[in-house]
């Protein structure tokens, strides 16, 4: 009998987990979202600046294995936040030849308003929530992010061996 009730479980949690990623892409959520803010960036470019401001100064190699994707598309959010003023390139000291990002004042505090206004939007969302739920959920999503980053790096380990051989 547990079996089937771990199985479904597994499967609210997925459905759920589903919602919750379908409505964080929603375009017009989205869109709330970065008028609250004042921040009109999509949520990559948004994570791209949070990954520079975490790590800088940084070279674009860095910050594309922070957020998971392809240099190329690095350089691309990269472009977006210099020309916004968010982000300045720099000479690397140590090589000429590579670039160095640094976030600016302007990009310290278009990134604070955004995470500002999400966690806002999600203590709306959440309202009802008692302390003690929410320090419970907060502890097994935590757990749970963390599981699956634990999961995605030892595919990306596999995935090294694999082409090694």
């Amino acid at each position: 009998m547990r079996l089937v009730d771990r199985h479904a479980d597994l499967l609210a949690i997925q459905n759920a987990v589903t919602m919750v990623v379908r409505v964080q892409s929603n375009r017009r959520a989205r869109r709330r979202l970065e008028d609250r803010a004042g921040v009109p960036l999509a949520p990559v470019t948004v994570e791209t600046l949070g990954a520079i401001r975490a790590l800088g100064p940084v070279r674009h190699g860095a910050v594309a294995r922070r957020v998971g994707t392809q240099a190329s598309r690095i350089s691309k959010e990269v472009r977006t936040l210099v020309e916004a003023g968010m982000v300045v390139e720099s000479a690397d000291p140590d090589d000429r030849r590579a670039v160095l990002l640094t976030v600016t004042d302007k990009g310290t505090d278009a990134l604070t308003r955004y995470v500002a206004a999400a966690r806002e939007t999600l203590g709306e969302v959440l309202a009802d929530w008692t302390d003690r739920e929410l320090a419970s959920f907060a502890r097994m999503i935590t757990r749970l992010a963390d599981q699956f980053a634990g999961f995605a790096e030892a595919a990306d380990r596999s995935d090294e061996t694999e082409a090694l051989t």
